[in-house]
């Protein structure tokens, strides 16, 4: 075996061990991200929504969790998506899951994301958004992107 392989696969077991500690229930995407085990990219559909993937980096099954204010990071000039509603869902060992998120734009200043625009990574709004967001849930769209 090579250098770069056996490099390779001292990350992945030693991002496996972080992982059974988020494996027993869900776990917060923004809390997994940060902490390297699942990748979050998206592309954008209008204000209303994007479409998201999220892949596992370990070879352990993991419970997501995407709680309201968890927004998509924009990777050009137009603007955040936070999520409208909340999703669980299960992962597969180096597997992706994508979804459509229904979502809201945060940067009003920025232009609206379109299907050519992509995000990288995930993070959170303020705590007093992130109430807004959950008081909110199934209200219209545009209601919630005008409180946003």
């Amino acid at each position: 075996m090579n250098i770069l392989a056996t490099v390779k696969q001292w990350f992945l077991r030693r991002r496996d061990r972080k992982a059974k500690a988020f494996a027993s229930s869900y776990a917060d995407l923004v809390d997994l991200y940060k902490a390297g085990l699942v990748f979050a990219k998206g592309t954008g559909q209008s204000i209303t929504g994007i479409s998201a993937e999220i892949t596992s980096r370990v070879n352990i099954p993991l419970k997501v969790s995407v709680s309201h204010g968890t927004y998509f990071v924009s990777r050009g000039n137009h603007q955040n998506m936070v999520t409208r509603r909340k999703y669980q869902f299960e992962l597969r060992p180096l597997g992706t899951e994508r979804i459509h998120v229904p979502a809201s734009c945060i940067n009003a200043s920025l232009p609206i994301p379109k299907e050519s625009d992509r995000f990288r990574g995930v993070s959170r709004v303020s705590r007093n958004v992130q109430r807004f967001m959950e008081a909110a849930e199934g209200e219209d769209a545009m209601v919630i992107q005008a409180g946003v």
